[in-house]
């Protein structure tokens, strides 16, 4: 399971190597860099996305389902997004069980109200067939986004420790 999941991240991840990096980069005697890929001058932590064709500052993975690279811009709002996906197909299968649940324990109100509002051809059979089936994909779903979540907050947390990290011996003088 673990290595079915990070099949997806692998094929969104359109890294340059550092040997690409370092043709694609090229200092000045002033130390600006330049892309010779963009032909324009770049950030020290910028990467050249071969999907975008643009040199993308703190360059994280080129996203294929947003058809955008993911890099120090627009960071917090990938988050935000992956977040909020995380949480909606929470709620959708939660929501999918206290129903199903509740079909379960008031067969008889939700048979009368599911031809009530569904009209009476429709049984109750296959509202919970599809609900059932609803709820069980949206679970799937959330396994990957679980996994790419908590990977994501390793990385933050991997960066918020190097910044201390870094600060601490500058205070000290040691680095």
């Amino acid at each position: 399971m673990v290595v079915l999941c990070l099949i997806p991240r692998a094929l969104t991840c359109h890294c340059s190597s550092s040997e690409e990096e370092s043709s694609q980069h090229q200092t000045s005697e002033n130390g600006i860099f330049y892309c010779s890929l963009c032909e324009v001058e770049v950030f020290k932590y910028s990467k050249h996305c071969r999907v975008c064709d643009k040199c993308v500052d703190r360059f994280d993975h080129h996203c294929k389902w947003l058809n955008n690279s993911v890099g120090k811009k627009n960071y917090k709002k990938f988050f935000t997004l992956m977040v909020c996906a995380l949480l909606l197909l929470i709620l959708q299968w939660s929501t999918g069980i206290v129903v199903l649940i509740s079909c379960v324990i008031d067969h008889k109100r939700y048979k009368s109200e599911v031809a009530s509002k569904l009209g009476s051809s429709f049984k109750l059979a296959p509202y919970v067939a599809v609900v059932a089936v609803c709820t069980i994909l949206a679970m799937i779903a959330t396994l990957p986004l679980i996994q790419l979540f908590f990977f994501h907050l390793l990385l933050i947390k991997k960066v918020i420790l190097i910044t201390l990290y870094n600060i601490w011996s500058m205070f000290l003088g040691t680095v």
